[in-house]
């Protein structure tokens, strides 16, 4: 009994290092469906706005199906599809501390990052990396607020929509 005793201590230290590990793992699995997320927000909002001009053009010449809304809800779906992948790959993180929550965030979007590093590197300049980088936080955020109902111009304008982060994308000072 007393060697068992003495032992929870560095039990629950090695049950905790694997418990971290696991989550770790978990988080940079979801980076994948993470990204996948944010990215299909970016159809999503060019049906969305493509939507103004093809459901008049289906309604006024009979056509079966509008382009734009079709774009936008497989878009839609696909969005939440992904979604729910990642945050089953992320598991659930509700019982640890905002430190070690972060550090699992960083980890997800390490992971998201490091998809788009190939190609980054291959191209010799930073833009495959920034605009896939805006295009799955903004896409992320866009489809969020078109999940509350608000429209998509109000969606698009929101802070960490495509707009918004396209907008901080640096200007190249040497112009090749």
């Amino acid at each position: 009994m007393a060697v068992g005793h003495d032992d929870i201590e560095n039990l629950s230290a090695i049950e905790k290092t694997f418990d971290v590990l696991k989550r770790s793992g978990g988080s940079l699995a979801a980076s994948l469906w993470s990204t996948s997320e944010g990215l299909w927000g970016v159809p999503r909002a060019a049906g969305d706005f493509l939507q103004g001009v093809t459901k008049p053009l289906a309604d006024a010449t009979g056509l079966p199906v509008d382009l734009g809304g079709a774009i936008s809800e497989y878009a839609k779906k696909e969005q939440h599809y992904a979604g729910q992948w990642a945050a089953w790959a992320r598991g659930d993180n509700s019982k640890v501390g905002g430190f070690e929550n972060s550090v699992y965030q960083g980890f997800e979007s390490l992971g998201g990052n490091l998809l788009l590093a190939p190609i980054t590197i291959a191209s010799g300049t930073p833009t495959p990396m920034l605009v896939g980088m805006s295009g799955s936080a903004g896409g992320k955020s866009y489809g969020e607020a078109r999940d509350k109902n608000l429209s998509p111009v109000t969606s698009l304008t929101l802070e960490g929509s495509p707009v918004a982060e396209v907008g901080r994308l640096p200007q190249r000072a040497n112009k090749d």
